[in-house]
């Protein structure tokens, strides 16, 4: 389906996800939190950090080839372990997910945890510039 020029799957196995299919460097991994590209609307880039006021739109589900990638954008990821139930999931100062509230950089709260190695993901378009 389109929307927007953008093409949107839904995941064959599961309802529960939307998925987005973008351009990404070959050096993304799933499990990397991306944000779009700065000079090409079709492709995202791999958060390093939360240094960034670049809103995180999502996480690589998946790799298809080299230098394209599906990008979860609300649903379930799995594929975790030793997160708490119920607790709210943010970008870390490394770049990847954490449950650990940020003190310094920005703070994205990207979801929420379901189980002790799924995430429901669910980013929301407010960042928080802390001071620390």
């Amino acid at each position: 389906m389109d929307i927007i020029g953008v093409s949107l799957a839904l995941d064959a196995a599961s309802a529960n996800r939307v998925l987005i299919p973008f351009a990404c460097d070959i050096s993304t991994t799933s499990g990397d939190l991306v944000y779009p590209d700065s000079v090409t609307d079709e492709k995202v880039i791999s958060a390093t950090d939360n240094t960034e006021i670049k809103q995180v739109i999502g996480i690589v589900y998946n790799k298809p080839q080299t230098n394209s990638c599906n990008v979860l954008v609300l649903g379930t990821f799995d594929g975790f372990s030793g997160l708490t139930k119920g607790a709210r999931i943010f970008l870390s100062t490394s770049g990847s997910l954490t449950t650990t509230k940020p003190t310094t950089g920005y703070m994205h709260n990207l979801g929420v945890a379901i189980s002790a190695t799924e995430v429901l993901f669910i980013p929301n378009n407010t960042r928080l510039l802390l001071n620390g």
